[in-house]
């Protein structure tokens, strides 16, 4: 019987072998890039118990590939076919070299960071991260995902007669905050 279970074993553990995923960043990446592949590894790993290797080159192996950033920090990415972004704008595109997650600055790509992590159902909370109940299927094909503002700035108006808005607050909490 041993031996059954065992062989049932190891022909469907590669089934649910973990993913191998690298991350490429460009070798002179802006600070904010290096945070949000350093996040984006942090949450693939928790998710999918996934080996994820950081890198400045297309890996020579086989694997999932990430592509972080924009063609002007990370050469790994293509010009062409670039989409126009605002500085707020970000992108998940799936291309034969890998996804694409990017922004149009490196805010934005960190913002692309978390878009990715959050369509695959974790979310980012004060007290911590929430996974998945159900995990999801690791995939990196399919994504063609552009996410971009009409508006030239992300404001919080604070005196406007909501619930949320400054004009509930004392005037002890305002001080604090303007201070």
């Amino acid at each position: 019987m041993w031996k059954i279970f065992s062989l049932c074993l190891a022909l469907i553990s590669p089934a649910f072998a973990a993913p191998k995923i690298t991350v490429v960043v460009g070798e002179k990446a802006p600070a904010v890039e290096k945070v949000a592949a350093t996040q984006l590894a942090h949450d693939l790993t928790a998710l999918f118990e996934a080996d994820v290797r950081i890198q400045t080159a297309l890996p020579a192996d086989a694997g999932s590939t990430i592509l972080l950033g924009s063609p002007v920090t990370n050469p790994a990415i293509p010009a062409e076919g670039w989409p126009r972004l605002s500085p707020q704008g970000h992108v998940l595109k799936t291309t034969p070299r890998g996804l694409i997650v990017g922004g149009g600055s490196p805010a934005a790509t960190l913002w692309a960071a978390s878009e990715l992590s959050y369509r695959f159902g974790i979310r980012h909370l004060l007290h911590g991260d929430v996974l998945p109940i159900a995990k999801p299927p690791f995939k990196v094909d399919g994504f063609d995902v552009l996410l971009d503002t009409k508006t030239r700035s992300r404001t919080w108006e604070g005196f406007n007669g909501q619930p949320f808005g400054l004009d509930s607050w004392s005037a002890d909490d305002c001080d604090r905050l303007l201070v």
